[in-house]
């Protein structure tokens, strides 16, 4: 399954650790960015995430969630606060919302409508004793909401665009391979992501890219072929855009750190 890269310092202690097996068509990882890492450079990876803030003692202070990014943007932290989060892939989504993403996107919500059911589960633990029971209960929520979890209307056509955007087709190449008008994919995936098709090409691309640069095995030049962009400058600019950095600062900060070990 897609594994996003994350960018942050080398000295900052962010690990992941898998969902239970049953949930790993849907949920990507839980994460920990523990105190002390104030500062991350958030990346559009096409994911969302439900984040818990929780203090020193493991009690709940804040629920939010991030929808789809198109760029990225710089979170600071709170020194005194743990943030625990659920990485969703797009098609998990449902999962943990009860509305659709229609005109949410690069935004924060608090507004609990948006993930009622889970707001109410996790109410009574407002304090965990330690982290492992904290992501055992993760899973037992989500492995329940499974049998009632809906789909979007959109799933097939999503999995459908997203596989050609993987395999490297060009966006108009995507497009034609659909049955529907560029204008009703537009429509559908807008009302259930939050984002157009073609922001969603671009960020896998862009994703894609960073694991290209992280490999070092092809010049940028190379990429920018490969990738379908007009030329070397369309190619470092988009990269800019989605990162702050230029490719040459990707290739000094890119790393993965699902290596890191949890310290429980």
């Amino acid at each position: 399954m897609y594994q996003p890269l994350i960018l942050t310092r080398q000295q900052d202690k962010y690990y992941e650790l898998p969902p239970h097996p049953d949930l790993r068509q849907l949920i990507q990882t839980f994460w920990v960015s523990p105190t002390n890492d104030s500062f991350n450079r958030i990346l559009p990876d096409f994911c969302g995430d439900i984040i818990l803030v929780l203090s020193e003692n493991l009690i709940i202070e804040k629920t939010f969630f991030t929808t789809p990014q198109t760029d990225y943007f710089i979170y600071e932290g709170d020194e005194q606060y743990l943030t625990i989060g659920v990485r969703f892939y797009l098609h998990g989504l449902p999962l943990i919302l009860t509305h659709p993403l229609s005109g949410q996107k690069n935004t924060s919500l608090q507004e609990t409508d948006y993930f009622s059911d889970f707001s109410a589960e996790f109410k009574p633990f407002d304090t965990f004793s330690n982290l492992s029971s904290l992501f055992e209960q993760l899973n037992i929520f989500f492995l329940n909401r499974l049998s009632t979890m809906t789909p979007f209307k959109s799933e097939a056509l999503l999995t459908n665009f997203m596989a050609s955007a993987f395999n490297r087709l060009s966006y108009r190449e995507a497009i034609r391979k659909e049955v529907l008008s560029e204008r009703s994919i537009q429509r559908k995936f807008k009302h259930d992501i939050g984002l157009s098709p073609y922001e969603l090409f671009d960020s896998i691309r862009f994703q894609q890219i960073l694991q290209e640069i992280k490999r070092g095995k092809k010049t940028f030049v190379d990429l920018a072929y490969d990738y379908h962009f007009h030329d070397q400058s369309h190619f470092s600019k988009t990269i800019k855009k989605h990162s702050g950095l230029s490719p040459k600062q990707i290739a000094l900060a890119c790393r993965d750190y699902t290596r890191n070990p949890p310290p429980f």
